[in-house]
């Protein structure tokens, strides 16, 4: 089992939502970012 589960879910490929590389989420994205982690983060914590 992985620790997190996949970072980029619903951000990857939404391109408003990643920098003009491709690879990097934007600003836009953090949000999202945070939604994704911090149900197995904040147990950590």
């Amino acid at each position: 089992d992985p620790y997190l589960p996949f970072f980029l879910e619903g951000v990857g490929g939404v391109p408003e939502l990643m920098q003009a590389d491709g690879l990097h989420p934007a600003a836009a994205a953090q949000g999202k970012l945070l939604e994704n982690v911090w149900p197995s983060l904040k147990p950590l914590l």
